[in-house]
């Protein structure tokens, strides 16, 4: 589960500093997390369907809203 946390949560974090700091210096800080997106969360938020939040809600969230999301909220299955 720590595994799924972490991918997420190096995931996120570069989709935000993206969102925040123009792309350049957060590709320099986490060089894998665009990899990690693709590989472990792309296939459901890239297109979503239903409830699934697409990929543009989730570079708006803190690294603590994913953490939640996967540890006590409705991500808790994925990342067990």
């Amino acid at each position: 589960m720590k595994f799924w946390i972490g991918i997420a949560l190096a995931a996120f974090g570069l989709i935000s500093q993206n969102a925040l700091a123009g792309g350049e210096a957060a590709i320099d800080t986490a060089p894998h997390g665009p990899k990690l997106f693709a590989d472990h969360c792309a296939a459901c938020h890239d297109h979503p369907t239903g409830r699934i939040p697409p990929h543009f809600l989730l570079s708006r969230l803190t690294a603590d809203q994913v953490q939640m999301a996967l540890t006590s909220g409705p991500m808790r299955q994925q990342a067990a």
